[in-house]
């Protein structure tokens, strides 16, 4: 009986294995932020990663065409351009899809195709300042070679055209360092004004205005990359302090 427990279980150990979902294959741009200044073109590369023989896909793509717009016809990529019997496709706007842009391939033959590598390109031109995400409002579809349809995640993409802005610094602390000197410390800045990841850390400036025994201009007292800095005063008693934060390079 112990046996027959033990074949059992094996059994179904191996036709679980079985209804294991495939590893879904990664579609991602390269790069995968881009930055640019009104009137640029950005290039994007359209990639996957690891798959099986593929034959065909579509990629769907939403973003504002106020801000960021197709430069010219998307281009197959090094992965799939030389196949034989390859038809490559896209559609920009369609009347009968106004919010996509879409990109796709087709196999009439065996000579086919597989991951990782680049499927297209894409050049962009970048409209007004702002940040603009290469968003999807589908999943891709993509159909392999023995015309299964392997799951695909979509990584988006964004633009950040024209200076970045970074949040102001805050939970500012100050402490007395020695009868001289000061010790401020604050939080580090991590994002733009528009909630994005800045793409550099950035540069803090100290401005010290001294208000006590006499008002006087507010004055530089130093920048740093750091989220402290040691200031030594003059021969004020009260001073009012400000961190302003400037974009990284």
């Amino acid at each position: 009986m112990h046996t027959g427990r033990i074949l059992l279980y094996g059994l179904i150990l191996l036709f679980a294995g079985f209804l294991q979902p495939a590893s879904a294959i990664d579609f991602f741009f390269e790069p995968d932020t881009a930055f640019g200044e009104v009137g640029q073109v950005v290039q994007f590369s359209g990639r996957i990663s690891e798959s099986e023989l593929m034959r065909g896909y579509t990629v769907y793509m939403v973003y504002d065409t106020n801000r960021i717009d197709l430069y010219e016809p998307p281009l197959p990529g090094a992965l799939i351009v030389n196949q034989q019997g390859m038809q490559f496709n896209y559609f920009d706007h369609a009347p009968f899809q106004p919010p996509l842009l879409e990109s796709g391939a087709t196999l009439f033959g065996t000579d086919f195709w597989q991951g990782p590598g680049e499927i297209f390109t894409m050049r962009m031109i970048l409209r007004t300042c702002g940040n603009e995400l290469i968003a999807a409002p589908y999943p891709p579809f993509f159909v392999a070679a023995n015309e299964t349809y392997p799951p695909v995640t979509y990584h988006q993409a964004l633009v950040r055209i024209c200076n970045v802005i970074p949040e102001a610094a805050n939970q500012l602390t100050i402490m007395l360092n020695d009868p001289l000197s000061m010790i401020l410390r604050w939080s580090p800045v991590t994002q733009d004004t528009s909630g994005f990841p800045l793409p550099a850390s950035p540069t803090y400036v100290i401005v010290r205005q001294q208000v006590l025994p006499t008002l006087l201009p507010p004055e530089n007292a130093g920048t740093t990359l750091d989220t402290f800095f040691v200031d030594p005063q003059g021969t004020g008693t009260d001073y009012i302090y400000h961190i302003i934060t400037e974009p990284g390079e």
